[in-house]
């Protein structure tokens, strides 16, 4: 049998808080539902970024204010994505966006001490590439 193995941030901690869940969520493939405001903070600050890339913000003479400007612009675009109505919970929006504009820039000061950047730099959004291996029986996104 071929197994998919996803490799991110998230399924890394679920494999080592609880390899059974990751069985369950990421090789079953289990359906469960879920809330969506336990992804919103990850995917406003991943949609941020892909922006900050792409757009070239980095590029900018205040990269940060212009990447701190793109918050509520994140927001909605994950809001409408995750169909989340932001005025079922205002609280929890108000939540995300103070949550947001504290990390957003310890981000940016991460991929820029890092060099992270060069004039070609840009946001891996095409995840869809499969490497397989049939020796150990899995692909890898």
């Amino acid at each position: 049998m071929l197994y998919d193995l996803y490799l991110s941030y998230s399924s890394r901690k679920v494999y080592i808080t609880c390899p059974r869940q990751y069985e369950y969520k990421y090789i079953r493939k289990t359906q469960v539902d879920r809330d969506p405001r336990s992804a919103m903070f990850g995917s406003t600050i991943g949609k941020i970024l892909e922006w900050f890339y792409n757009k070239k913000l980095w590029s900018n003479q205040d990269p940060v204010g212009s990447a701190m400007g793109l918050i509520d612009d994140a927001i909605d675009v994950i809001c409408l994505k995750e169909k989340f109505d932001k005025t079922y919970d205002p609280a929890f929006i108000n939540l995300l966006r103070t949550e947001v504009s504290a990390y957003l820039p310890k981000a940016i000061e991460t991929i820029r001490s890092n060099e992270f950047l060069t004039t070609h730099s840009q946001a891996e959004v095409d995840l869809s590439v499969l490497y397989g291996n049939e020796k150990y029986g899995m692909t890898m996104k």
